[in-house]
């Protein structure tokens, strides 16, 4: 292992995996990422490293890593080899900046994070790299992402009360620091209140945001701007622009619920309801006619497995469902002491209640030992 100028690196570690073939993607996420693997060698004073025990029949990679310096790679490696690897490896960058309020002040705690793209050939695979880091700002609002590798990157800024901002297209030199880069985030809206179901309990399971976000072409990316209730049904988005928004409520037992608002920078409420339904009552009985009491009773809605409204009955079997949408359902209940109970007769909300349901419980069986 040598550096640019020619001259030995010491302490390099070397990985070895078997080598394949074909196209990949790989992504890297930011956080701390799994834990990270014993290196197979280290090189010596004089930048030697050996690897013993492998297989003739297989082609291997080799990857290089060191503190200030860029990764290096060697590819389709064969065994036994007379010829020795020799690798140059780069040195690294760092990349640090601050971010920045309104009025050029430092912002303590904001989010930055790194993301780059590139790609990458490794022993016959093409490999398609989205690489991403981040990191916090400090008391000073400063941020430090170090040994970067050349390139062109993206960075990110996001903090409670302000809206993102991003810098695009920035080139990293090739052993040159990025630094003083400056990242202003404009002010933004926090929107926050409570989503409530229809006989006025917390919506929870329900997940609010701008309206559309989860529609259309990359809905699934688009969800991630959403956030979902806590166990009181209260809810908090941040970074939001101030001026006109539809908000919506997605919930999987209700019609999605939209509302219009007027955002002004800082904080901003708006209370979320989802639409009344129909009521459904009856009542849960054992073999002989007797009333369970405490057996939990759900309405799942056709062709899902799980989900739908529920509710305990009462000391005299009785149950209530209310604010149950149109559609066709089937009855699951349990209670303690009885065999689960699955209908298979459908049950059928159609704009009006649906009332003298019964469900019959049967003792379960019992192992002692």
């Amino acid at each position: 292992m040598r550096d640019t100028d020619g001259l030995p690196i010491a302490g390099v570690e070397v990985f070895v995996s078997e080598g394949g073939g074909g196209m990949m993607m790989v992504m890297a996420g930011p956080g701390p990422g799994p834990e990270r693997d014993e290196p197979d060698a280290l090189t010596d004073p004089a930048g030697w490293f050996t690897v013993s025990d492998l297989s003739s029949e297989e082609r291997y990679e080799l990857r290089f890593d060191r503190t200030g310096l860029v990764d290096a790679t060697a590819s389709a490696i064969e065994v036994p080899r007379v010829e020795p690897v020799e690798v140059t490896m780069d040195p690294a960058s760092d990349v640090a900046g601050v971010v920045l309020d309104p009025q050029g002040e430092a912002i303590v705690g904001a989010q930055v994070m790194l993301r780059r793209t590139q790609t990458i050939e490794m022993g016959g695979n093409v490999m398609a790299m989205m690489m991403m880091t981040d990191t916090a700002t400090d008391q000073e609002g400063r941020f430090l992402f170090e040994d970067q590798e050349p390139g062109t990157i993206s960075l990110s800024a996001v903090a409670s009360g302000y809206q993102e901002a991003k810098r695009d297209n920035l080139e990293v030199p090739k052993g040159e620091d990025l630094l003083d880069v400056e990242i202003p985030l404009p002010a933004g809206a926090i929107l926050e209140g409570r989503v409530l179901s229809p006989d006025g309990r917390a919506a929870i399971g329900a997940s609010v945001g701008p309206a559309g976000e989860g529609e259309g072409p990359g809905g699934m990316i688009k969800q991630m701007n959403q956030v979902g209730v806590d166990g009181d049904g209260y809810y908090r988005i941040e970074g939001l622009e101030a001026g006109p928004l539809s908000i919506e409520a997605v919930h999987p037992d209700y019609p999605r619920v939209v509302r219009d608002a007027e955002l002004r920078e800082g904080r901003n409420t708006l209370d979320l309801n989802f639409e009344g339904g129909q009521e459904v009552s009856g009542r849960v009985v054992d073999e002989s006619g007797g009333p369970v009491p405490d057996a939990a009773v759900q309405l799942v809605p056709a062709g899902r497995r799980w989900g739908g409204p529920q509710t305990m009955s009462e000391a005299d079997g009785t149950f209530t469902l209310p604010g149950v949408q149109d559609g066709d359902y089937r009855v699951q209940a349990e209670a303690e002491g009885f065999a689960s109970y699955d209908g298979d007769v459908p049950v059928n909300v159609a704009g009006e209640a649906v009332v003298g349901l019964e469900v019959r419980l049967d003792r379960g069986a019992a192992i002692y030992g």
